[in-house]
């Protein structure tokens, strides 16, 4: 038989208390707003821990990596914002097949990454960046030992960089050399 959590008395400080996952929450002085109170938060769902081997466990530690390199000035903020946003949008992604949020890494497969790029209907460009943030995420990981083996992306094929065509314009460009005094290198 399942045991429930009830609520008691403590007469100490003349409150009722209800004890959830080794705390005790105050319920309040009166029995019956107490009890409402409790039947309340029993009603709603409780937040389970992440365990270790969840896709998004891996995400979180890699971000929380970043944001202590971002401290320690090695790393540039951007250079968290840009992952964050990459990480958060395929972890909280999930099709007729499942969610991410569910996924332990040993069912991780390419083909997730695959579906979540193909559901992003505004990307005309960027999807090899997402796709790169996703592996490293993962890459990291197994180099840090958080799963035996390889990452499970290792794999994950990419669509080709596409080519960055600047056009300098005649302004820019002698400007440019109007800096430059050594006529070798002009």
């Amino acid at each position: 038989m399942a045991h429930f959590p009830k609520p008691f008395f403590r007469s100490v400080r003349k409150l009722w208390y209800v004890q959830l996952n080794g705390k005790q929450i105050n319920l309040g002085a009166e029995e019956a707003a107490a009890f409402r109170r409790y039947h309340e938060m029993m009603a709603r769902p409780q937040d389970k821990p992440i365990p270790s081997d969840a896709v998004v466990s891996i995400l979180d530690q890699f971000l929380a990596w970043l944001a202590k390199r971002v401290e320690e000035g090695t790393k540039a903020q951007r250079t968290f914002d840009w992952y964050k946003a990459y990480l958060d949008s395929f972890a909280s992604f999930g099709d007729d097949r499942g969610r991410v949020r569910d996924l332990t890494i040993s069912k991780l497969e390419p083909i997730h990454v695959y579906r979540w790029v193909d559901s992003q209907k505004g990307w005309r460009s960027g999807k090899r960046g997402a796709m790169i943030a996703i592996q490293r995420a993962f890459n990291w990981a197994a180099k840090a030992g958080l799963f035996k083996g390889k990452s499970p992306l290792a794999s994950l094929e990419k669509p080709q960089q596409g080519r960055r065509e600047l056009l300098v314009s005649k302004e820019a460009y002698q400007k440019v050399l109007d800096h430059v005094k050594d006529q070798p290198f002009r």
